[in-house]
């Protein structure tokens, strides 16, 4: 392995991460803003490997889950559930009824790597690729990772170029905009996959506050697919609209009518995220688990309640449901996608 750091410029610090099992060398790229927030991620699934908020003058938490090495990011798709650690998903993020749906006249058959459906993109997926660092574009406020596909890579039907940036704004803010363009008519769902602690490392998200500014969510079937109908959260196990204890088990969608789609709120470090996005949903999950058989960063142990997700997509299931959002993206229309994760320290609420 290369011992290799270097400035792409005065701003980026660049470091290898590692090498995969093939021999291919992997990247770490690092930003800070002017409050000494850090931000790194990896060219390995474009993935945000660290994140770190200063809570006092001497300290800071680094508040998303991860490795401290690609090899461990690459081996955690063998792990019985691939957590995506803080990966960029696609080309579509979230279920795909019996990996398969009808376009244009004709059946597209995907990669059934979740039982007879589609999770997350199949099994060569965004999250588990090498992505191309961007240094013209990437600068002391951004990382900007792109990669292309082929044709019927995880059997979708057409050529998709994906581009990632990741803005780390002075008033505390994390911004990821994705875009896509294609060759072919295709359906493009992309997510940012990180999971979030505001207590740090090693820590359950239990005693996390949680609210959800969303009156409604997708029902689903055991399996995780969309029926098809929107449900109301009122007088349901799902109603996160007054602040309360992140949950132990959830993974749903939560439909949205305003850019705001969740805030999450420390007691203890008295950190608090809150989430923007332009998207109709945010898919929440709480988990991490790596089954005690991979270490996270500074050999933390990740289990079932170590990290939460706020996964602003689409509609899972989209390509299949005509009443949900539009996920077919044309060729001569550039898919978008933003999120902003917005930092603010010392609050009590």
């Amino acid at each position: 392995m290369k011992n290799y750091i270097s400035q792409f410029n005065s701003e980026i610090i660049t470091s290898s991460f590692g090498l995969l099992a093939d021999g291919r060398e992997v990247f770490k790229h690092k930003i800070t803003n002017a409050n000494g927030y850090e931000l790194s991620a990896s060219t390995y699934g474009a993935a945000i490997t660290h994140l770190l908020v200063p809570v006092s003058e001497s300290e800071k938490m680094d508040v998303v889950l991860g490795f401290d090495s690609a090899a461990n990011y690459e081996n955690s798709f063998s792990l019985p559930n691939a957590p995506y650690l803080g990966a960029a998903v696609g080309l579509y993020a979230g279920r795909i009824d019996q990996a398969s749906f009808e376009l244009d006249g004709k059946i597209v058959q995907l990669d059934q790597n979740h039982g007879p459906h589609q999770l997350h993109g199949g099994f060569k997926n965004l999250s588990n690729q090498i992505w191309n660092f961007d240094s013209e574009k990437s600068n002391k406020q951004q990382l900007v990772f792109n990669i292309g596909t082929k044709l019927n890579s995880a059997n979708y039907n057409a050529e998709v170029s994906v581009t990632v940036s990741y803005v780390l704004t002075d008033d505390n803010a994390l911004k990821v905009r994705f875009s896509a363009t294609t060759d072919q008519p295709t359906a493009i769902n992309l997510t940012q996959h990180s999971y979030f602690n505001l207590d740090g490392d090693g820590r359950s998200v239990l005693s996390q506050k949680l609210k959800v500014f969303s009156e409604s969510y997708l029902e689903t079937k055991p399996d995780g697919i969309p029926t098809g109908k929107i449900v109301p959260t009122i007088n349901t196990a799902l109603n996160f609209t007054e602040i309360q204890n992140c949950p132990r088990s959830i993974d749903n969608t939560f439909t949205l009518a305003q850019p705001l789609a969740a805030v999450l709120h420390s007691p203890s470090t008295k950190i608090k995220l809150s989430v923007f996005t332009n998207q109709p949903a945010v898919h929440i999950y709480v988990g991490g688990n790596c089954f005690n058989t991979l270490a996270g960063k500074n050999f933390a142990k990740y289990g079932e309640t170590s990290g939460i997700c706020f996964e602003t997509q689409n509609y899972p299931d989209a390509p299949n449901q005509k009443h949900f959002p539009n996920s077919i993206i044309q060729p001569n229309e550039t898919y978008f996608h933003e999120s902003i994760f917005q930092f603010e320290t010392n609050k009590t609420e």
